[in-house]
């Protein structure tokens, strides 16, 4: 998200705290990002799915942190550990799950 991006309301908003490790889909549009400001007690972060045109996404609050929309603050994924193993068996199935499609989409949170 780019600087000074407000609702109206000039409270500025930022996805800074999502760092991306990895492309969701093919048009680069989407990624897998760790949210550094949540590290558990063993210091693993968790993983969120981030889509640049989300216009509901994962934003928060510049002043305080806090989320945008509560709603999207829960992780996709609580450690890259997780994340790892959900991919390896996605990967490795005789059938994708149906969310698999869905990733490149504004708006899909998988909820595994």
């Amino acid at each position: 998200m780019p600087e000074h991006v407000d609702r109206g309301d000039d409270r500025w908003l930022s996805t800074n705290h999502l760092v991306g490790f990895a492309l969701a889909d093919a048009d680069n549009e989407a990624v897998w990002c760790f949210d550094v400001t949540q590290p558990d007690a063993d210091g693993e972060y968790p993983v969120y799915y981030h889509h640049y045109d989300d216009q509901e996404g994962r934003a928060r609050y510049v002043e305080g942190g806090d989320w945008e929309d509560l709603a999207n603050s829960t992780p996709d994924f609580p450690t890259f550990a997780a994340w790892l193993d959900a991919m390896a068996n996605v990967f490795t199935a005789p059938e994708p799950p149906s969310w698999f499609e869905q990733l490149g989409s504004p708006g899909f949170y998988p909820g595994l």
